[in-house]
């Protein structure tokens, strides 16, 4: 670990005139001490440094922060184990930040000890960010599972639908409804399909199944928290999901008739030759696309379809948070504030309202969108692999489905109806 101390205005100096008149030789008399101010120590541990060194300076040029020595620790190749070790040894940082490939379960393990502070009245505050909407729902934030706000969220990642721009002429309605999409798909020439994903990896149907599945009802809750577990559980009927799996059909029938069903390669290329119109898709498939499929014509980045008049982008949101045994809060707080506040200056995430300028690529249009109403949905916790990394289910409850790593009959019926050569689910 390296740390990087920056100490603001942590002497007191005080000083006094006196008559011109001296005497040669004279022993210097000391009028005044110099009384060093006790300072409150914060300390910020992180793997992405780069976050913080505006908010630092700004810090510093707070008068109401001259009693306070900040400590930005940058960890080492271990952060997971650094921190555990951090709190193990009652060293709790003040503030914490770790990239999703570097939390490694912490803060979830956290979470289930009730050991985050609770960040609620901070986000009602006048201090708190102006954040798209999404942005405070989900476990990534609420990772006790009720209206406490445990984590603020910072840096995220999405996908949504990837569309070939030159099928919208300027000035055509994009489609919004899942009757619009419906419509487009009966639309399509023979042989060509509005929609594809990949077989092989079946999460790329999140950003479209997910809110499918708030259309057709399926939580009994009203809820957007869908999770593997109430798959598992029954909570969702074998009526609804063959409803999506229907939908599902219409939307990409030509491409689901065949054997072996299209794989990632096959999607890409009917993507890349115009063969389909929307792909499900993120950064990494837009990338691939452009790198390995030579596709050159402009991608417009589509919520899913409207689920009760809100469109949603599938979102994995990774989160600052608080330890409820750090020292000193409140200190926290407001270099969290100064956080969100320089960032969104810079035209950088995290996700405040009109940080989408100076944003580009994949982030930049999904900042648009949500600028322009679009909500974030974000998922819920789901552990995987040996190391128990944290993922959000929302990206892996579709595969745990089709894969078997969830057993959820009801599902798996549906998905086999779906894919039988050459036959469409029953109505």
């Amino acid at each position: 670990m390296k740390s990087i101390s920056y100490t603001f205005a942590g002497v007191l100096l005080t000083a006094a005139l006196t008559g011109c008149a001296s005497t040669q030789n004279a022993s210097p008399e000391i009028l005044y001490d110099i009384h060093e101010i006790e300072r409150t120590p914060l300390t910020v541990f992180t793997d992405e440094i780069s976050l913080f060194p505006q908010a630092a300076a700004a810090f510093s040029a707070d008068s109401a922060n001259e009693a306070v020595a900040l400590t930005l620790t940058l960890a080492g190749e271990a952060p997971a184990e650094e921190v555990r070790t951090l709190l193990k040894s009652g060293q709790t940082p003040d503030l914490v930040y770790l990239s999703r490939e570097a939390d490694r379960g912490v803060y979830r393990a956290l979470a289930a000890d009730e050991a985050l502070a609770d960040l609620s009245t901070f986000f009602s505050s006048s201090d708190a960010p102006d954040l798209y909407d999404g942005f405070l729902d989900g476990p990534s934030v609420r990772a006790y599972g009720d209206e406490r706000i445990t984590g603020a969220p910072m840096d995220y990642t999405c996908a949504g639908l990837l569309v070939r721009a030159g099928a919208f002429p300027e000035g055509t309605s994009l489609p919004r409804t899942l009757g619009d999409f419906l419509s487009l798909a009966d639309s399509m020439e023979e042989g060509k399909s509005l929609f594809a994903f990949p077989a092989d990896h079946p999460a790329y149907l999140e950003p479209f199944v997910l809110p499918m599945l708030g259309t057709a009802g399926v939580n009994s809750a009203g809820e957007m928290r869908l999770t593997t577990e109430a798959f598992a559980s029954g909570a969702f009927s074998s009526e609804a999901l063959q409803k999506v799996a229907q939908d599902l059909y219409k939307l990409s029938s030509s491409l689901y008739t065949s054997d072996p069903y299209p794989d990632t390669e096959a999607v890409c290329k009917a993507f890349a030759a115009g063969e389909t119109m929307i792909v499900p898709g993120d950064a990494v498939l837009l990338r691939t696309l452009r790198e390995s499929y030579g596709l050159t014509e402009d991608v417009l980045l589509l919520p899913a379809p409207a689920v009760n008049g809100t469109q949603y982008l599938l979102t994995a949101v990774t989160p600052a948070y608080i330890p409820a045994a750090a020292a000193h809060p409140g200190e926290a707080l407001r270099f969290l504030s100064l956080v969100y506040r320089t960032r969104a200056a810079e035209g950088l995430h995290p996700p405040v309202r009109g940080g989408a300028e100076g944003l580009a690529d994949f982030k930049g249009a999904a900042a648009a969108l949500f600028e322009k109403g679009v909500h974030a949905y974000c998922g819920q916790f789901a552990q995987t692999g040996e190391e128990g990394e944290l993922f959000e289910s929302a990206y892996t409850t579709i595969g745990d489905l089709v894969s078997g790593r969830v057993e959820a009959p009801a599902w798996g019926e549906a998905m086999d109806q779906l894919f039988k050569e050459g036959e469409t689910p029953a109505a």
